[in-house]
């Protein structure tokens, strides 16, 4: 899913759900720097999605747990909490 995902951003660089999902598979494949790569370049291309932008911030805590940078996962999860807030 993780090559997929990958082959889908060079072939629609624009579309940042294939970011999301290259993130996604990455993070649970344990490949967190390649997760948090994809998701950080995908979260540029987000625009008026609140829901995508919660996902991908939830998957960028994720893989920075995963990594061990506590501070960048509580900033990204805080992130995400704010975006849940705001879609009620």
């Amino acid at each position: 899913a993780a090559k997929k995902a990958t082959t889908l951003v060079e072939i629609y660089p624009t579309q940042p759900q294939f970011y999301y999902f290259s993130g996604l598979a990455n993070n649970q494949l344990k490949r967190f720097s390649n997760a948090k790569i994809m998701l950080e370049m995908g979260l540029d291309y987000v625009v008026d999605d609140i829901k995508l932008e919660l996902n991908f911030n939830l998957q960028l805590g994720e893989a920075y747990n995963g990594l061990g940078d506590l501070k960048k996962k509580e900033l990204y999860f805080a992130k995400a909490n704010q975006l849940l807030k705001a879609k009620k």
